[in-house]
């Protein structure tokens, strides 16, 4: 029969071992959706921080919000949208800091108002419609 140390309990405590591992430290968590069942937000991570291309999305399924992270941090365009698509604010980042121009959009993509940043400050801002 059986020993009571035999290889197929170091085997199976192995891969428990592995398992746990996977399913509490590895494995992605579970997209967050809303009641109807759209995802809120899809993005990857590294090291427990955003990474590349992160999109938020409105309970209808049209994206909310869209940006890049560099090792957690805020980098490029990022693109803020209403609920019917239309674009309501683009705004430049660098290591998470506001740098460069920062618009915001009214209907039809009207300009109405652009700001200029450097390091997370105002520094100048352009009259509606530029």
């Amino acid at each position: 029969m059986f020993q009571y140390n035999s290889r197929h309990k170091v085997i199976t405590g192995i891969a428990l071992l592995v398992w746990a591992v996977w399913h509490f430290l590895v494995r992605p968590p579970a997209a967050e959706r809303y009641p109807n069942g759209q995802v809120k937000s899809s993005g990857g991570q590294v090291d427990n921080l955003n990474q590349g291309l992160w999109t938020w999305y409105h309970e209808n399924g049209r994206k909310r919000m869209e940006g890049r992270f560099d090792r957690g941090k805020r980098e490029g365009l990022w693109l803020l949208f209403s609920p019917n698509g239309d674009t309501l604010h683009k705004a430049w980042y660098s290591a998470d800091c506001l740098n460069g121009p920062s618009t915001d959009y009214g209907p039809g993509n009207v300009v109405l108002r652009t700001v200029i940043y450097k390091n997370d400050r105002a520094v100048d801002s352009l009259p509606a419609g530029r």
